[in-house]
């Protein structure tokens, strides 16, 4: 499968040069210092595990089937009526379904902008691209708030960055360490069996090197150029941290729960480094610009593991399955969101085009209502009938869930003022 969307771009990875970037970090990527949280009516989350869908789920196929509907719109797939009256999502997504109970599904979001980038920048940052402004992602503006724990970075990504996932007008120290497997830098992490791959293990072999400049810095021969040098530097050095990444630690069979895609791999390594301290993983999977041959792209239809849904059920379940063994569901927030949806009528390529006029939403986890379904699309899926929302609106109640109000006015380095998020209304109706 092509991982690359319709326009041709492959997102660049942020690695940077030197000891960190041998490690695919940048020395100067580190969190700034917690802030006081305002609770705003809710216990806020710790966490947050945000899977980004690349190239535009299609909703119908997946989260809002319209089994009712003539083929063209209908589509290839069944769908799988769950434990909640009226609601059913496809036939690929069997493990979600029968998890419908435990988390929020959104099927009302709409916006006007069918570009990817756009699109994708609206949905990720909560405002329309301006070139009078560089906001922050979600992800930055959660790091600005809340410090990484246990010398963990605050914000990671996991798969290919996009330049929106960026700090915007906040601090650098708010940008994301950039986790790249399978990219052409060749700074795959994981391997096919989850084991850290011969490329990982000799760029690791620059901490010797790092560990004689860690020692030098605490002997005071060298002087770091400020302390998010010297943070950065603890971080590469600690034997924990390295350890998070380690995914071979898992037992065998809970790897197999989450799969051997990279959805599933991925996954397995976001909930480890939420567990060990990082505050905001982002996980990028890539695949889902179908305009062509769904009925071939999404399910498994040429092998096992072929399909985008499959490997994306298992993973997501296996996740919401370890967070709720382990009492951690409480405290992260697990939000599966794209860019927008796909055309509710296929295309002469028996696919389906952009559509940002609807799209789903799925929250779990901390402050969330379980079994919820908020909002609904007419009869064709072209449109919300029911609560439509905005990605302003998603990404302040994403920021509500951690005590943030994505109202209040801050200002940036050139003293403008600028709210967190402009427009957006927190669905309060989310909250359970």
């Amino acid at each position: 499968m092509n991982s690359l969307r319709c326009d041709g771009l492959s997102r660049r990875s942020l690695l940077s040069l030197g000891f960190a970037g041998a490690l695919g970090w940048s020395l100067t990527d580190i969190a700034a210092a917690a802030h006081p949280v305002s609770p705003l009516g809710i216990k806020p989350a710790e966490s947050l595990i945000l899977i980004w869908l690349d190239g535009g789920l299609s909703h119908i196929d997946s989260f809002d089937p319209k089994p009712d509907a003539p083929s063209e719109i209908r589509g290839p797939f069944a769908g799988i009526r769950s434990a909640i009256p009226g609601i059913a999502l496809s036939e690929h997504l069997p493990m979600l379904t029968s998890r419908l109970n435990q988390v929020t599904l959104i099927r009302s979001l709409t916006h006007e902008l069918g570009n990817h980038d756009t699109g994708g920048h609206f949905v990720l940052t909560g405002h329309r691209a301006n070139p009078a402004l560089n906001p922050p992602s979600i992800g930055s503006l959660i790091a600005a708030r809340n410090q990484g724990r246990a010398g963990m970075p605050a914000y990671s990504t996991i798969g290919r960055m996009q330049d929106f996932l960026g700090a915007g007008y906040l601090p650098q120290s708010t940008r994301p360490f950039a986790v790249t497997p399978g990219s052409s830098q060749g700074a795959t992490l994981l391997g096919l069996d989850g084991h850290i791959e011969d490329v990982w293990a000799r760029r690791l072999s620059t901490l010797s090197a790092l560990t004689k400049l860690s020692a030098a810095l605490n002997g005071g021969v060298v002087t770091p150029g400020d302390g998010a040098t010297a943070r950065a530097l603890g971080m590469l050095t600690s034997s924990s941290v390295l350890s998070a990444f380690q995914v071979e630690k898992e037992p065998t069979g809970v790897r197999q729960r989450y799969g051997n895609g990279a959805i599933g791999r991925n996954l397995l390594l976001a909930r480890r480094l939420t567990g060990a301290g990082c505050r905001v993983v982002q996980v990028v999977d890539t695949g889902y610009d179908t305009h062509v041959d769904i009925h071939r792209e999404l399910p498994d239809a040429r092998f096992p593991g072929s399909g985008k849904l499959p490997g994306l059920d298992k993973g997501i379940s296996a996740l919401l399955d370890d967070l709720t063994e382990s009492g951690r569901i409480d405290t992260t927030v697990v939000a599966v969101v794209s860019e927008f949806g796909r055309t509710p009528k296929l295309n002469a390529s028996a696919g389906r085009d952009h559509w940002p006029r609807a799209g789903s939403v799925l929250l779990a986890g901390g402050p969330f209502a379980r079994g919820m379904v908020f909002g609904a699309t007419d009869a064709r899926g072209e449109s919300p009938v029911e609560a439509a929302v905005s990605p302003a609106d998603i990404a302040a109640t994403l920021l509500s869930a951690f005590g943030i109000d994505p109202g209040e006015t801050v200002r940036t380095p050139d003293g403008r003022p600028v709210q967190r998020i402009a427009g957006g209304t927190v669905i309060k109706g989310l909250f359970a």
